[in-house]
């Protein structure tokens, strides 16, 4: 086995039902994605924010899927993960495998 059988071997059992993964509905079509935990972080940036964005909390998940399942999203697409809408703030595809990096924002 070389070292490219071993990393299919690997990823394989990373996005494996009954390893890591869990089945998700991404973009209406069901298949294995793994979740990072997500986190809330109150809204920031450089300048102050107007009154209004008080109370404003971005949500950030990053989800991993097999490249050959799904396909390579831009940054800035809207994708709906389990019927709930994300923004695309990032992505890579490394060895047969999509990392998207997903933020929201909610109050």
């Amino acid at each position: 086995m070389n070292f490219k059988d071993q990393l299919k071997k690997d990823l394989d059992i990373f996005i494996n039902p009954k390893e890591f993964a869990d089945f998700h509905r991404l973009d209406g079509i069901e298949m294995p994605v793994v979740i990072d935990e997500f986190t809330m972080d109150e809204f920031s940036g450089p300048q102050k924010l107007e009154s209004a964005m008080e109370g404003i909390y971005q949500s950030t998940k990053t989800i991993y899927v097999k490249s050959a399942a799904y396909s390579k999203p831009k940054v800035g697409y809207r994708l709906q993960l389990d019927e709930e809408d994300y923004e695309v703030i990032g992505v890579s595809e490394n060895m047969g495998m999509l990392k998207i990096d997903l933020s929201s924002y909610e109050s």
